[in-house]
């Protein structure tokens, strides 16, 4: 996972995307789903970021920042087809 735990000048210290393949991206997402689920909402929440940031998440270098979380978690990979196609 694209992690950063040295440059607190670079995500997830501060705001901006971070740059995930699909597949950590899906994996942050289904982990934010599982937590919103136990929480009882359908939508992110910056609580669901702070259940997720975990102190063995963070050895495991799986930490994202609030973007990135939002992101992952509204990630579609259907694609999306136009109103003219249909």
């Amino acid at each position: 996972m694209a992690f950063n735990s040295t440059d607190y000048l670079k995500p997830p210290f501060t705001s901006g995307l971070m740059d995930l393949t699909e597949e950590e991206i899906l994996y942050v997402q289904s982990e934010l789903k599982k937590i919103a689920a136990d929480l009882g909402v359908e939508f992110f929440t910056y609580d669901i970021l702070l259940a997720y940031c975990t102190p063995k998440r963070w050895q495991e270098g799986k930490w994202v920042n609030e973007e990135t979380a939002n992101y992952c978690f509204y990630y579609s990979t259907e694609e999306e087809v136009s109103l003219e196609e249909v």
